[in-house]
Parts: structure tokens; sequence; C-alpha cells
């Protein structure tokens, strides 16, 4: 028998096991000198929700599964689709022209409806204990008058983003951006900002993390996990842990078998088993948006052996795969149009993820933390020196311009 999933419920089993964690929703206190959260002067005071539905399910299950089609190619094992749409949603409110129509192709949506959509989801993750989101927006602060209020006002009002002004050339900027995703991952992420990625060309960074604490409805008994063969696509075979117990619900297809196997609080853990010849890289390739909602027909519960899962990924750059479905222009510095965003000409330099994911006896432990780093092709507003070779100082009468000191370092 068919059985109804609640809607939220099947956004997160697209990622798989979803990607995140119960996040800390305290506002985040930074510790740079130069650094000054903004976001109590950016918060719309009615933003409007709308709660997600049967179009909402195809274009974000149309994006997750094109998105992790492309980076299973380039050897991803496991992202979160909701963290990078999250960016990317609220980066299409700075877009114009060619650039907003292929975000808007690629997402699915209009941003107002976007935002709506997404605000609802942010609101009751954010309400229980398993699921929860956080963004923020931090803006270099010698561009911070060039961005639009408008992007901001949206950006906190929509996704409660921490909007914050920063010195991007200080290594506590970078200190703080990194405690701000360890924090929002309950430290399973951490270190997602390198200081060479900023520097003075770089506007503004756009950050999400996801963490997701799930405990099994019926868990697995650690006394019935054993060591088992597990053969790999390849045809090689290897020992893994393998527990064993039960799932709520399976389903059949003419390509695959699954399950799916419910945690507390309405979230469940869905997994495809290709048929005997077919690879799961096969499955994958040829598995429909439509799949990922409806996976088949439900015909009882199912005795279920599943591996002990443990992923800390490393950095993924998203940006090729996000080319390949329609993505193209934003990141071009020539053809990128983000005048929503800034007075300053811009565009995205990157998309990047790194996730968590520990599934065992007790539950899922998830997190994934994405970002996406606007930097400007026009002059920048300030230049940077770097004395890092011979040079030659002085030390000057200020009221009469003339050296009263003058030496080399060398």
């Amino acid at each position: 028998m068919v059985r109804f999933r609640k809607i939220t419920g099947i956004i997160l089993a697209i990622a798989v096991a979803v990607s995140c964690c119960g996040c800390n929703n305290k506002r985040f206190k930074p510790k740079g000198k130069d650094t000054v959260v903004l976001t109590e002067k950016y918060t719309l005071s009615a933003s409007s929700s709308r709660t997600p539905d049967k179009n909402f399910q195809q274009v974000y299950a149309k994006f997750s599964l094109g998105l992790f089609q492309q980076m299973r190619k380039e050897g991803a094992e496991f992202v979160s689709p909701y963290s990078v749409y999250a960016v990317l949603a609220i980066a299409m409110n700075g877009a114009g022209g060619q650039t907003l129509e292929e975000m808007k192709d690629v997402l699915g949506l209009p941003e107002a409806e976007l935002n709506a959509y997404m605000k609802t989801l942010s609101d009751l993750y954010n309400k229980g204990e398993i699921v929860a989101v956080a963004d923020s927006v931090w803006v270099n602060s010698p561009y911070r008058k060039s961005i639009k209020e408008d992007f901001l006002n949206i950006a906190s009002g929509y996704y409660d983003a921490d909007v914050i002004s920063a010195d991007f050339g200080s290594n506590e900027t970078v200190k703080d951006m990194n405690n701000w995703v360890k924090a929002k991952t309950l430290g399973r992420i951490s270190e997602l900002i390198d200081k060479k990625e900023l520097d003075n060309m770089t506007v503004m960074a756009v950050f999400n993390c996801l963490t997701f604490d799930g405990k099994w409805e019926k868990r697995f008994e650690k006394d019935a996990t054993s060591d088992a063969p597990f053969t790999q696509d390849d045809g090689a075979s290897r020992t893994v842990k393998m527990m064993s117990g039960k799932a709520e619900s399976y389903f059949e297809t003419e390509e695959y078998i699954g399950i799916d196997k419910q945690y507390k609080e309405g979230y469940f853990f869905r997994a495809y088993l290709p048929k005997e010849g077919v690879t799961a890289e096969q499955l994958l390739n040829a598995m429909t948006a439509e799949q990922l909602i409806n996976p088949g027909n439900y015909n009882g519960e199912a005795i279920l052996k599943l591996p002990k899962i443990t992923v800390k990924s490393a950095e993924m750059n998203m940006v090729s795969a996000l080319q390949e479905i329609g993505i193209r222009k934003a990141f071009s510095e020539k053809e990128a149009e983000f005048p929503r965003l800034s007075t300053m000409e811009c565009y995205l330099e990157k998309v990047c993820q790194k996730t968590f994911l520990e599934v065992d006896e007790e539950g899922t432990k998830a997190a994934a933390a994405s970002k996406g780093l606007f930097k400007t092709n026009s002059a920048p507003l300030y230049h940077e020196v770097i004395l890092n070779r011979s040079f030659i100082y002085g030390i000057y009468d200020a009221a009469n311009g003339i050296p009263l000191f003058i030496g080399i370092y060398n």
C-alpha cells in the first residue's frame, strides 16, 4: 500500500539521508574587531511564506538529481542539494538579465515564489530538534555601501540570514567565518574558508549550513551488527559493518527495489538497490526526478541489512556541475549580471560544499556547509600592498614634507 509522505520528508529524502543538523540558532557574535553584525537592521517584518506543494517538489527534485548526477562524475559520494539550493536562491535575488533567467530555469521558480517556499521550510526546520538550517551574508567592509539594501532585506527577512560586515583582509574575519560554520554544523564541519580565497576583489560571501540529527523509529540492535561482504560497482569486494533490522516500507519497480526506514518526528531514510546486472552508477544516470519523489509501488515491510556509513568529504567545487545543468552566466566574469546585489559589477566566482554523514544503529547524524563567493570585475575599491620584498622606507616631517630618516629593508 502506497503511504502518503509529508512533502518536507520527501524533500529531505532526496538527499538520501538528508544533509544537516540541529543547528545553533543563536545570533553569531564575531570576535574580529572590525566585524559588525547588521542583522537587525535588515529584517523584513512581514515576509510572506508559502507551503511547499507538488510544483516545488518537482522543480527541487529535478535540481537535486541533476546536481548529484553531475557531481557524481567528479567522484562525489554525498551532497546536500538543499544547502547549495539555498545559497543560489539567495544569490538569485541579486541577479538580472540573462543571469536571472538561467537561475530561474535551473532553480525552477521566480525569486518571489522561491523565497516564500524557502522561508516556510526554514521556519519549519528550525522549530524542531532534528533538522536546522542557517544562512549568512558576509560583506567585505570596503564594499558595504555598494550592496543593495533590498537584497540584504530579503536575505535577512526570508532566510533569517546573519548579515555581517567584515574586513576580508583580516585573519580574524576568516576565523569568524569558519567559527560561524563550525557553530551552525555542531562542530561537524570547519575550515570552509581559506584566507587565500578572500582578496580585495571579493565583495561578498554567502553561507548555508544544514544539519540533521535523526533517531530511528525502530533502531538496529548493536549485537545484530556483524562483518559482511559488500560488492562495489567495479566488482571488487570489501568487508563492512552490516546492521540488521526492519524497514517500515518496501517498494519495487523493474529497475530497482528499495526501502523507506523511519526516523522519529516525520523524517525517513530511503535506499534504492538496482536489480542484478545493473550498477548503482547506471541506475543513477537513468533515474528521473519523479522517481525521487515517487519511487514505486509500496508493498509491506522488509527485513533490512544496511552498512554503517561514515562520510567526511573534502571541499567539493560545484561550479562545473552547476554550469552543466544550466547556470553559466552567473560564473562568467564578463557576462554575469547582478544589478540588484551591488552597484559594482559582480560575478559568482565559486560555489563549494563540504558534507558529513554518520549512519549507525541509533540513527543518523549529517551536516552540510555551502559557500558562494562573489567577486567584482570592476576596479577594486581599495588596493593591497604586501611588503614581501626589499623596500625603502622613511620617517617624514609632515608639516614640511621632508624625510627625517630614510632607510632600506632588505
